[in-house]
């Protein structure tokens, strides 16, 4: 997990993306899924007023790669 938060780190440093979060999701079922969340401000996410985007991987190293594909377009 330490290479993926070393190129988390960049990307965000690159976007001059504020906050976002990355949760498991789903995790009584079978299929665990990461989902994503980015927002702009310096509220955390419960206060926050600002829109938030969402969006759903796979639990496995393929969707790690798939949201620093994500953070990467942005």
């Amino acid at each position: 997990l330490n290479p993926f938060i070393a190129q988390l780190q960049s990307v965000l440093a690159q976007t001059k993306i504020g906050i976002l979060r990355i949760e498991k999701f789903d995790t009584e079922a079978e299929d665990s899924r990461f989902k994503l969340t980015i927002w702009e401000g310096p509220e955390c996410y419960d206060v926050s007023k600002a829109e938030k985007k969402e969006s759903v991987y796979p639990f496995n190293d393929e969707g790690m790669e798939e949201i620093l594909g994500v953070l990467n377009q942005l």
